[in-house]
C-alpha cells in the first residue's frame, strides 16, 4: 500500500505521498496535507501531500533526466516492462477496487470493470516505439513517454496504486511521477508543470471547463495538447429497434456509476411512429432501477438538493421551471449521496439540462419526426464525444452513424463503451485529437 506516514497528519490517518524519481516524497516546508473523504462515511479515509509548483517542477525535472536512459531502451525492453506491469495490476485487483470503493464511494461492479484497464495496458505495449520526451498527464497512461501524472485529487490512492504496479514491473525511477493537488493550488501547480522547458506535450481528461484553461495555458507556452472532455451523449432510438432491447441499454448508459461518466447516455432521441410504445418501456426501465449509485462528493450531492449552485437536481429545478415533465424520478433522492434515476421529457432550448452536460443519473427524452431530424437533434449540441444507434438492420444503423458529429458511435449497445485498440476521441466541444 503506498501510504506514508506524516506527522501533521490529522489522527494520525495515513497519507498518500508524492512519487518522485522512483520514491515516495513526504510534504516539505512548501507543500500541504488535505483530506480525502468518502462521501458514503462523510469523514475522512486518509489524507495526500498536495504538491506545490515548486515541487511540481522537480518532478519534471526527474522525468526530464531519466529520458536520457529510457530513450535507448528497447521497444521490446519497453514492451516486456508494460506487460509485466498488467500482469502485477491484475494481482493487486482487490487492492485496487477496494481503494476505488473507500474513495469514489463506487459500486464493486463498477470497481470490477474499471480492472479492464490491464486490456488497456496491453494493448499500449504494442505501441512503444515513439518517444516524444516529458508529457504531463491526468491520470492516463502512454507507452513511449516519460511523464508526470496529476492523479485526481478525490482517488489519488487508486492512481499511486497503478503506480505501485509499474513500479514493481521494474520501471526505472524518474520514468513515472505522480503528484496531486488541492484543488486550490490546482491552477498554480498545473502552469508550472506546462511552463516548464523540459515538458513536450500535455494530456488532460476532464471537463470542458478545465479544458478551455488547459488549452489556453498551452497555447500561451506553445505545448501541444491531446483532451477527451465531457459529452453530451445522445442515444437514436430508430423506427425498426428492437424497443424492449434499447430500453434498457438506454437505462443503463443513463444511470452507470450515478451517470459521473463523460460518456453516458444524456439524450434519447426517438422516432415519432415508436415514440408512445418505446417511452413506455423507458419509463418502466426507469422507474424499476432501485438505485444507481453514490455521487463521488457529499458536496455535489448537497448541492443536488436546492436550488443554489450547480448540483446535478439543480438542473431539473430549472427544467421544471422551463416546462419540463418527469416521466421517473425527479427532484427525489435515495440516500443523502444518491439521486434516484430521473427520465425527463418537455425539455425547453432555454432549459440547462438541454445542453450540460449533468454528470448525473438522469436521461431526457426527445421525439423526432424522422431519420433526418434524428440526426439533426442528435447534431444539435456543443460536445462531440459518443454516441448510439439503435436499429434491427446494421445497414440502416451504419447509415445513421456516418451523419453524426462524434467521435465515437455505438451500434445497439450502451453510449459508455470502448475497448482496446479503439481510438478514442472528441469533437467540437468534447477535445482534440486520439487517444490511442
Amino acid at each position: 500500500m503506498p501510504f506514508i506516514t506524516h506527522p501533521l497528519s490529522p489522527d494520525n490517518l495515513p497519507v498518500v505521498p508524492l512519487w518522485i524519481n522512483g520514491a515516495a516524497h513526504a510534504a516539505s516546508e512548501d507543500d500541504n496535507l488535505f483530506p480525502v473523504i468518502s462521501s458514503v462515511q462523510d469523514k475522512p479515509v486518509h489524507y495526500a501531500v498536495s504538491v506545490s509548483p515548486k515541487t511540481a517542477a522537480l518532478a519534471v525535472e526527474s522525468a526530464a533526466s531519466a529520458l536520457v536512459q529510457w530513450r535507448k531502451t528497447t521497444p521490446a525492453h519497453r514492451r516486456a516492462l508494460i506487460l509485466k506491469a498488467a500482469d502485477v495490476l491484475e494481482k493487486k485487483g482487490k487492492e485496487v477496487m477496494q481503494a476505488q470503493m473507500t474513495e469514489t464511494s463506487c459500486a464493486e461492479a463498477f470497481a470490477q470493470f474499471n480492472l479492464r484497464s490491464t486490456e488497456w495496458i496491453r494493448e499500449v505495449a504494442s505501441a512503444t516505439t515513439e518517444l516524444r520526451g516529458v508529457v504531463a498527464q491526468n491520470a492516463s497512461g502512454e507507452g513511449g513517454e516519460d511523464v508526470v501524472v496529476k492523479a485526481s485529487e478525490l482517488c489519488p490512492l487508486t492512481h499511486h496504486l497503478l503506480l505501485e504496479a509499474f513500479e514493481e514491473a521494474g520501471i526505472p525511477p524518474g520514468v513515472i511521477n505522480m503528484i496531486q493537488a488541492r484543488r486550490e493550488d490546482a491552477a498554480a501547480v498545473t502552469e508550472a508543470i506546462v511552463a516548464h522547458k523540459a515538458l513536450r506535450k500535455v494530456d488532460f481528461i476532464g471537463s470542458a471547463a478545465v479544458g478551455s484553461k488547459i488549452g489556453q495555458l498551452c497555447a500561451k507556452y506553445l505545448k501541444p495538447v491531446l483532451m477527451e472532455l465531457g459529452g453530451k451523449g445522445p442515444a437514436l432510438v430508430l423506427e425498426d429497434a428492437d424497443l424492449e432491447q434499447a430500453a434498457k441499454l438506454c437505462a443503463m448508459g443513463a444511470v452507470a456509476d450515478h451517470g459521473q461518466l463523460c460518456f453516458s447516455t444524456e439524450r434519447i432521441i426517438v422516432h415519432r411512429a415508436i415514440y408512445d410504445d418505446f417511452v413506455k418501456h423507458l419509463t418502466a426501465v426507469f422507474s424499476h432501477i432501485p438505485g444507481a449509485g453514490d455521487a463521488v462528493t457529499r458536496q455535489s450531492a448537497k448541492a443536488s438538493r436546492t436550488t443554489e449552485g450547480i448540483g446535478r437536481a439543480n438542473f431539473f429545478f430549472d427544467a421544471k421551471e422551463n416546462g419540463a415533465t418527469f416521466l421517473a424520478g425527479g427532484l427525489q433522492f435515495i440516500s443523502e449521496t444518491s439521486l434516484k434515476p430521473t427520465l425527463v421529457t418537455n425539455v425547453s432550448r432555454n432549459a440547462r439540462i438541454f445542453d450540460e452536460e449533468t454528470f448525473g443519473p438522469s436521461a431526457t427524452v426527445y421525439m423526432a419526426q424522422n431519420d433526418e431530424d434524428a440526426v439533426a437533434k442528435a447534431n444539435d449540441s456543443a460536445y462531440g464525444l459518443n454516441a448510439a444507434v439503435h436499429s434491427r438492420s446494421w445497414e440502416h444503423a451504419f447509415e445513421m452513424a456516418k451523419q453524426l458529429e462524434y467521435g465515437q458511435v455505438h451500434i445497439n449497445n450502451v453510449t459508455c463503451t470502448d475497448a482496446p485498440g479503439v481510438p478514442i476521441k472528441g469533437v467540437k466541444g468534447s477535445g482534440w485529437g486520439n487517444f490511442q
